[in-house]
């Protein structure tokens, strides 16, 4: 999946990933960058999936609060 999108459109993505695999079946995340509107529903797609592997390059990822209270395998991808 790529860029999960805001909390409040949660039930609304799952609905339709649902439409194509059960949204428990989603095993990676890409984040290309922490604002709200594109990641904050993270932390809703991992209670799903715990072991889910968030990709995004270093900068959101030091950025993003959540990911640092978060136990998840996370692979930070190196720019350019």
């Amino acid at each position: 999946m790529v860029d999960t999108g805001s909390r409040a459109f949660f039930l609304q993505m799952q609905a339709r990933v649902a439409q194509v695999l059960e949204p428990e079946q989603v095993t990676r995340m890409i984040l290309c960058h922490q604002d709200p509107d594109v990641a904050a529903s993270m932390v809703d797609w991992l209670s799903l999936n715990p072991h889910m592997e968030v990709c995004s390059s270093p900068l959101p990822m030091c950025r993003c609060p959540t990911l640092a209270r978060l136990t998840i395998a996370a692979r930070i991808l190196r720019s350019g």
